[in-house]
């Protein structure tokens, strides 16, 4: 004796793709802000390492501000210079607690 397949109905299909789509884009919102947090800590170490560990700080500073301004104008307003020294004091901290689990 055959046994027949039963058709899944509308509402069914609807739920299993449903399900999948949601699956998708909680990935990608995760997977974009891990990006973003990474790009931050990134600039932040560079910012701290590069313009501001210097002995010339006030020189520094004034980059900042600088290119601050033209950030701002090609990426929006996420790259003002408080957000510069935010992903400064993000790397720090984040560099930090991280040395500390690593020890």
């Amino acid at each position: 004796m055959k046994i027949k397949k039963q058709e899944p109905n509308l509402s069914e299909v609807f739920s299993k793709i449903s399900a999948i789509i949601e699956q998708g884009k909680t990935a990608a919102y995760s997977y974009a802000n891990n990006s973003t947090n990474l790009m931050f800590w990134n600039i932040g170490q560079y910012i701290n390492k590069v313009i501001l560990n210097s002995n010339r700080a006030e020189y520094g500073k004034k980059i900042l501000s600088t290119v601050s301004i033209k950030l701002v104008l090609k990426y929006g307003k996420n790259f003002a210079e408080i957000n510069l020294y935010r992903m400064k004091r993000f790397a720090d901290i984040f560099t930090k607690i991280f040395c500390e689990k690593k020890n």
